[in-house]
Protein backbone atom coordinates (compact mmCIF):
# COMPACT_ATOMS: atom_id res chain seq x y z
CA UNK A 1 0.00 0.00 0.00
CA UNK A 2 1.27 3.25 -0.99
CA UNK A 3 -0.36 6.51 0.38
CA UNK A 4 0.56 10.45 -0.97
CA UNK A 5 -0.77 13.94 -0.43
CA UNK A 6 -0.67 16.14 -2.98
CA UNK A 7 -1.39 19.20 -4.29
CA UNK A 8 -4.55 17.62 -5.65
CA UNK A 9 -5.58 15.81 -2.65
CA UNK A 10 -4.24 11.97 -0.80
CA UNK A 11 -4.29 9.27 -3.18
CA UNK A 12 -3.80 5.61 -2.37
CA UNK A 13 -3.08 2.69 -3.94
CA UNK A 14 -3.36 -0.83 -2.91
CA UNK A 15 -2.59 -4.00 -3.93
CA UNK A 16 -5.13 -6.88 -4.48
CA UNK A 17 -4.50 -9.56 -2.33
CA UNK A 18 -6.72 -11.95 0.20
CA UNK A 19 -6.58 -8.84 2.54
CA UNK A 20 -8.27 -6.62 -0.02
CA UNK A 21 -11.19 -5.64 1.88
CA UNK A 22 -9.19 -5.16 5.18
CA UNK A 23 -6.29 -3.07 3.37
CA UNK A 24 -9.06 -0.66 1.69
CA UNK A 25 -11.35 -0.04 5.06
CA UNK A 26 -7.28 0.66 7.04
CA UNK A 27 -6.26 2.42 4.32
CA UNK A 28 -9.00 4.53 2.23
CA UNK A 29 -11.38 5.11 5.80
CA UNK A 30 -9.04 4.21 8.47
CA UNK A 31 -5.72 6.85 6.83
CA UNK A 32 -7.94 8.80 4.57
CA UNK A 33 -10.51 10.03 6.73
CA UNK A 34 -8.20 11.10 9.59
CA UNK A 35 -5.66 12.80 7.24
CA UNK A 36 -8.12 14.49 5.29
CA UNK A 37 -9.89 15.94 8.43
CA UNK A 38 -6.05 16.91 9.80
CA UNK A 39 -5.57 14.22 12.27
CA UNK A 40 -1.93 14.44 13.82
CA UNK A 41 -0.07 11.12 13.16
CA UNK A 42 -0.95 9.43 16.21
CA UNK A 43 -4.63 9.92 16.02
CA UNK A 44 -4.80 8.58 12.08
CA UNK A 45 -2.89 5.39 13.16
CA UNK A 46 -4.82 4.63 15.77
CA UNK A 47 -7.86 5.13 13.96
CA UNK A 48 -6.52 3.13 10.88
CA UNK A 49 -6.52 0.14 13.52
CA UNK A 50 -9.67 0.91 14.85
CA UNK A 51 -11.36 0.65 11.42
CA UNK A 52 -9.85 -2.65 10.47
CA UNK A 53 -10.38 -4.08 13.52
CA UNK A 54 -13.86 -3.18 13.09
CA UNK A 55 -13.99 -4.96 9.92
CA UNK A 56 -12.12 -8.19 11.64
CA UNK A 57 -14.80 -8.24 13.68
CA UNK A 58 -17.38 -8.27 10.95
CA UNK A 59 -15.52 -10.61 9.15
CA UNK A 60 -15.40 -13.13 11.80
CA UNK A 61 -11.58 -12.97 12.41
CA UNK A 62 -10.82 -13.24 15.49
CA UNK A 63 -7.46 -11.72 15.77
CA UNK A 64 -7.61 -8.19 16.06
CA UNK A 65 -4.39 -5.81 15.66
CA UNK A 66 -2.81 -3.83 18.67
CA UNK A 67 -1.09 -1.05 16.27
CA UNK A 68 2.32 -2.04 17.64
CA UNK A 69 3.75 -1.15 14.33
CA UNK A 70 2.30 2.09 14.31
CA UNK A 71 4.18 5.25 16.06
CA UNK A 72 5.38 3.78 19.49
CA UNK A 73 3.56 0.38 20.30
CA UNK A 74 0.48 -0.63 20.62
CA UNK A 75 -2.52 1.26 22.26
CA UNK A 76 -5.07 0.56 24.84
CA UNK A 77 -7.86 1.51 23.04
CA UNK A 78 -6.97 -0.57 19.79
CA UNK A 79 -10.39 -2.37 19.70
CA UNK A 80 -13.08 0.89 20.56
CA UNK A 81 -14.70 1.88 17.58
CA UNK A 82 -13.15 4.11 14.98
CA UNK A 83 -13.11 7.98 16.46
CA UNK A 84 -15.66 8.57 12.78
CA UNK A 85 -18.64 5.60 11.80
CA UNK A 86 -20.62 6.34 8.50
CA UNK A 87 -24.30 5.41 8.84
CA UNK A 88 -26.23 3.94 6.33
Amino acid sequence: MLRAKTSNGIHSFIQLDKNQALNTWYELTGHGIQAVSGANDKENSHDAIRYENLIRRVMGIKKFRDGSHHNGGAFPNHQALPKYMFHF
